[in-house]
């Protein structure tokens, strides 16, 4: 541009995705070697901890303003506008940083060239958040021009994830004394991801074993069966009881998890009357 002897103007042609014709765009650019003396270059980025994140938890927003030209900015002021599926909990520096309801503004003053300063901000992720993605938007400026304002905003998107397990129904079967009773137990990946869920039994007092032993990986709404054998003993007298708790937990969290039961029971003998005409 000989306007300034520095800025680049360029065209470009491209499809949408979902038009059928072509369209056109027209952007500027300047280098940083172009920047003239009273001019500023301001910039921020935003980075996010957790990520993907589960509804409920907290999670982090880290903001790094800089200056990247070679003078002081003045009067340098940032904002971030959290999601609004995110409640704030705190922030830091506090002493430069305002709680705007849905949004954190912070006055930093002035920036030497070359140097940079840190805003942490932590929100919760509301409880009720659909999976998918939240997105976290963040400015600066400063007091002097700023040509190079490609970088006075930054976003971090956030991939809410859900995880969960079911297991299918207690089941109670009547057995004689040397059975060998097979259940058929479902389970089901309730959550948003593919997961890994590790198997186990406990409690059982006759000998019982899972068909499918360690773990199975079920992609997100996916529902698998295995099978569970229970061997009731040869000796095993009437009114006795075996029951087995299967548990599966998830390998990503292993706080979630799902429990059923299985029982099986030698059962008394039932005895009709007789009647007698």
């Amino acid at each position: 541009d000989p306007a300034d002897d520095c800025t680049f103007w360029y065209t470009n042609q491209y499809f949408t995705g979902i038009s059928t014709y072509w369209q056109t765009r027209v952007g500027t650019f300047r280098l940083p070697s172009c920047l003239q003396a009273t001019d500023v270059d301001v910039a921020v980025t935003v980075t996010d901890n957790p990520d993907p994140v589960e509804a409920g938890q907290p999670l982090t927003y880290t903001a790094t303003i800089s200056n990247q030209s070679e003078i002081t900015a003045t009067n340098v002021q940032f904002v971030n506008e959290l999601p609004l599926e995110t409640t704030l909990v705190s922030f830091e520096p506090a002493g430069s940083c305002t709680d705007m309801g849905d949004s954190v503004e912070c006055n930093l003053g002035d920036l030497p060239g070359g140097s940079q300063v840190t805003v942490a901000i932590v929100a919760t992720v509301n409880a009720d958040t659909e999976p998918g993605l939240i997105v976290n938007r963040a400015a600066v400026t400063a007091a002097e021009p700023d040509p190079m304002g490609g970088n006075n905003e930054a976003v971090a998107s956030t991939l809410v994830v859900s995880e969960g397990v079911a297991l299918s129904p207690p089941q109670f079967r009547a057995a004689a004394a040397g059975d060998t009773v097979t259940y058929s137990v479902a389970i089901t990946n309730t959550g948003s991801l593919t997961d890994t869920f590790d198997l186990s039994l406990s409690g059982q007092v006759w000998t019982t074993t899972l068909a499918t032993m360690g773990s199975l990986t079920l992609a997100s709404g996916e529902t698998a069966s295995f099978d569970v054998e229970v061997e009731v003993p040869p000796t095993t007298s009437q009114g006795e009881m075996s029951t087995a708790t299967i548990s599966a937990v998830s390998q990503s969290d292993n706080t979630v998890s799902a429990t059923t039961t299985i029982s099986t029971l030698i059962p008394y003998p039932v005895f009709l009357p007789t009647i007698q005409k």
